[in-house]
């Protein structure tokens, strides 16, 4: 995934793109856990993705450039020690997805199609409106699972760690979680950002995109919904829920929290997006 520092005056975008590197403060999942994760193995090459359906995986973007479906082996359970489950027939790469550590909202989606189907239960993207107010909150917890590099540098066990919401892009697409060593790392591009509903539902809420320099500064991830048409289109599979449009969101930022209150702050619109752009990234790295 693509990977930042915090900022102090702003975005520095002259420095170029770091080259790939391999989640970390997190522990191994259950036995089981997390079925709906899987690894997505191409040669030296390894990133995270999210089951939705019977036959299709979201992932990254970044995942998929200049990837074919012979090159990708695809792995479920806890670890990618043994066979792979089965393979892809088709890939893709969001058309509209831009490479450029001075952007933000840079749709970073890809998809697989594998060849053989996969068992329920599969993950189901955040595509209403009340669960978007619910879970697009600062310090909003969310689980963040991936078969990336922990604090050992192991690559290869399904891994989850517990992260807050604690920064927004301008137009909402995306959101910055993790820190104080909790964080996603190598391996987990991709991967599923996951909130327990108020009912215990969990929801599809983010994809991994990129992060900090070094692992446990915060992550960029973004939200599923503006690449479920496309998706839908190139495959013909519709994940889209009632939103068949996949504009139906209001994805305006919320507002922070007031500095020292311990209260959030009233609905000012337009605060969460200047301050963004205090937080957000001096460099981005992905983390496939």
């Amino acid at each position: 995934m693509l990977a930042f520092a915090p900022a102090g005056d702003g975005l520095d975008v002259t420095q170029p793109l770091p080259p790939p590197i391999p989640i970390v403060g997190g522990e191994p999942v259950e036995p089981g856990a997390y079925p709906e994760v899987v690894s997505i193995e191409m040669g030296d090459f390894a990133c995270t993705g999210t089951v939705v359906a019977s036959n299709l995986i979201l992932t990254a973007a970044h995942c998929m450039q200049g990837v074919t479906p012979a090159q990708i082996n695809i792995f479920t359970g806890d670890a990618t020690d043994g066979e792979p489950t089965t393979g892809a027939a088709a890939v893709g790469a969001h058309p509209d997805f831009l490479r450029d550590e001075g952007a933000f909202d840079i749709f970073d989606y890809g998809y697989i199609v594998t060849t053989d189907p996969l068992p329920e239960p599969y993950a189901v993207p955040m595509t209403e409106q009340d669960e978007w107010d619910f879970a697009m909150q600062w310090d909003r917890e969310l689980t963040l699972v991936g078969y990336g590099q922990d604090d050992d540098g192991n690559i290869g066990i399904k891994r989850f760690v517990n992260v807050t919401i604690n920064g927004f892009s301008p137009e909402g697409l995306e959101f910055e979680a993790g820190g104080d060593g909790r964080d996603s790392c190598n391996g987990d591009s991709g991967g599923p950002a996951f909130v327990l509903l108020p009912d215990g539902t969990r929801r599809l809420v983010g994809i991994i995109s990129r992060g900090s320099e070094v692992c446990g500064s915060k992550g960029i991830v973004g939200t599923p919904h503006p690449g479920l048409c496309w998706v839908r289109d190139e495959t013909g599979t519709d994940v889209t829920g009632s939103c068949s449009s996949c504009d139906c969101i209001d994805t305006t930022p919320p507002d922070p929290p007031e500095e020292g209150c311990g209260c959030r702050a009233p609905n000012r619109p337009g605060l969460g997006v200047a301050l963004l752009g205090l937080m957000l990234l001096l460099r981005r790295r992905s983390r496939s």
